[in-house]
Formats: structure tokens, sequence, C-alpha cells
């Protein structure tokens, strides 16, 4: 043999050797196969070493076990996305694969990153589809710590993981579980990019569905300041306009700690580009308006009428602002008298409870801070005003 032909092979075993070691440790399992085999050919034939043939030999077998389970694992997992994800029916055996999962044991020494994203991912896929949303939590959690212990850095996993968490939480309503998971993941996003600012927004409800009015301030001041630098869908601008309003009514009503101002033009400014949106609930809309109007006495009695006059139907997905909308003007027909105001919606404010609203973090969930706490506020406002007017 030539010496170039043995620098050659020499150099091979070097790099398969070193490849092999970085495999074992990032878990590349195909990888960890390959260059095991080649090892084993080489200290078999090439350069005959018993131990070390020994050695890559368990290696392959081990890699080989693995990467089986592995691909089998995988394709159970992208059969269930693709029949979830497309709603076709490809006859999805999912007790079997529910099965599967339930009775394998994780704990056989399986070292592939991959098969414990696909295990932990598809167990969790498989207990939300059931309504079982305890296991479907906890496989997300403990998804999670098998790859924040991995010894090297998986974002990719640990996003789904957290998304997976936060989303189960929501479920249950689990507010304060939903929102740790929320604070991880936007740690492992880019800053500003749209999957922070939609991680931001669902932040911010959470905080405000939580009543934390000042930290939901300065989760919302961060969207705020995106929104002064890019152009962002109608949605999210909507979104953070609409909260414009809130905060300043906030203040105005003395809930925030930070002063929040806004001038009448920027306040004229806003409603006209609310109008303009496509897809911007109106209702939430019409109650800012109504809130402010209120807020300096400025409502009249004939306003909203239009919507007061609907009739309350649980089934309408509006229920609550319609009814929301109902309170609010029976305000001034009440002279802002705040017993008076009081006693006239106490019928609706029962009705109110007929619908609790219950946060789950979608993009099109408008009551931003629930109703009855707005209605609290504003009655509260009302007996202070009542109370601070002078004596004749």
């Amino acid at each position: 043999m030539r010496r170039t032909d043995t620098n050659q092979i020499e150099l091979c075993k070097y790099l398969a050797a070193k490849l092999h070691r970085r495999s074992k440790i990032y878990q590349f399992v195909d990888i960890r196969l390959e260059t095991s085999k080649y090892l084993l050919k080489y200290y078999s034939t090439i350069n005959p070493i018993v131990p070390l043939a020994i050695q890559y030999q368990v290696e392959f077998k081990k890699s080989l076990r693995i990467l089986n389970l592995e691909s089998e694992l995988e394709l159970k997992y992208y059969t269930v996305l693709l029949e979830i994800l497309t709603q076709t029916n490809t006859d999805v055996q999912y007790h079997d694969i529910l099965n599967y999962l339930e009775n394998f044991s994780v704990n056989i020494g399986i070292e592939s990153s991959k098969f414990h994203l696909f295990y932990y991912h598809l167990k969790y896929i498989m207990y939300e589809k059931k309504g079982e949303f305890l296991k479907a939590i906890e496989s997300a959690r403990l998804g999670l710590v098998y790859f924040e212990n991995l010894g090297y850095e998986h974002i990719g996993a640990k996003r789904i993981f957290l998304n997976s968490l936060s989303e189960g939480s929501l479920q249950l309503g689990y507010l304060t579980e939903a929102k740790q998971a929320v604070v991880k993941s936007i740690s492992l996003h880019g800053y500003e990019d749209q999957n922070w600012i939609n991680l931001k927004k669902l932040l911010f409800g959470l905080q405000c569905h939580t009543l934390e009015i000042d930290n939901a301030y300065l989760t919302f001041k961060e969207l705020e300041k995106v929104k002064s630098k890019k152009s962002l869908p109608d949605s999210i601008s909507a979104f953070i306009e609409q909260g414009q309003l809130l905060f300043y009514y906030l203040s105005l009503s003395k809930k925030l700690e930070s002063e929040y101002h806004l001038s009448s033009r920027q306040i004229r400014t806003i409603f006209d580009s609310l109008g303009k949106k496509k897809n911007v609930n109106e209702y939430f809309t019409k109650i800012l308006q109504l809130l402010l109007k209120i807020q300096s006495r400025e409502l009249s009695k004939e306003a909203g009428e239009e919507i007061s006059d609907k009739v309350l139907n649980k089934k309408n997905p509006n229920f609550r602002s319609i009814c929301f909308i109902k309170m609010l003007n029976i305000i001034p027909k009440s002279n802002y008298h705040p017993a008076a105001v009081i006693r006239k919606t106490q019928h609706l404010r029962n009705r109110l409870d007929e619908i609790p609203f219950t946060f789950k973090g979608n993009t099109d969930e408008y009551e931003i801070l629930p109703y009855e706490f707005i209605w609290e506020m504003v009655i509260k406002d009302l007996k202070y005003v009542h109370n601070s007017a002078p004596m004749y």
C-alpha cells in the first residue's frame, strides 16, 4: 500500500473517531451508526485490534437498535401530525399508538434527543386529543425536564414543550402555570420577531386575567415600542391600539401606578384607525369608547342604542360584550348615581355570570380585562365622584 493511501486511511479513521465522539455528545444516532460501522471495519480488517473492534461492534449494535426505535416513532409522529394538520382521515390507530407509548419504557438508555422529542410530544398530542390535559401537561413537563438536562442547548425542543405546557395549562385554567411557561419561552426567541410578539401578547393577556395590571402595563409598553418601529398585522396593531385606550382609562381611574396619557387628538386617531381595520372586535372598541365617555361624564342617555337594543342570546359569541354594553348604557340613564346604577343593572350583572369568561390565549379574544373587574372599577369611580360632590 502506498504511503499516500495509508495517510488517507489514517485521516479518515481520525475524522471518523472525532465525529463519532461528537455524535454521542449531541445524540446524532444516524452519524453515530455510520462512524461506528466505519471504525468497526477499520479495527477488524485494516488495523486489527480486538478490544477496539469489540467496542465498535457494541457501538454499532446499540446505534442500530436506537435508530430503529427512533425511526419507528418518527413514522408514527408524522403520521399523526399529518392527519391533525390536514384534518384528513389517514386511518391512524390512535388507541394503538397511545398504548405503544404508555407501555414503552424510556429508561432503557435510549441516547437520542430526536427519539425523546417524538416520544414526549406525541404523548402530549395523544392525551390532548383525548381531553386528558393533566396527563398531557405531565408529558410536556417530562419532555422539558429531559431537554433541560440534556448537556447541550436544544432550543427547538424546549420551545415545543414550553408551548405545550402553556397550551395544556390554559385548557385547564391554570393561568399562573401557563404564564411561567410563556416567560421561559420568550427568553428562547429572538427579540421582536413574530413569535416573540405573539408570546408577549399572550403574556400580556395572562397578566391581565390574573389581574397583574402593572406587570401587564410593562409588557404592553414593549409591544407598543415594537409598533412604533415596524409594520404589524392588523390584528396585532389593533390589539395594541385597544391596549392604549384601555391603559389611558386605567390611568384616569387611578388603577395604574404609572401615568399613561393620550391627547384628544391621539384618541380620535386611534378610534379612526380601529374603524378602518378588518377583523377587529367592534364590541370591545365600543366598550372602550363608552368607558372613556363615562369617565368624563360625556356619555348621553341615547348612546349605544343600536347595540343596547340587541336581544341577549347566550349562543351569540358576543353575548358578554353585548351584556356589558347594556350595563354601561344604563349609567347615564341613571344620572351616574351609583346606587341607581347598581339596582338597574343587577339583572344584567347576573346574566354576565351565566357565561363566565375563560381565557384560552386565542388571538381573537378581545376581553382584555374581565368585564367583571372593569365593572367593579366603574362602580367604584361612580361612588367616589358621588361621595366627593359638594353638598348645597
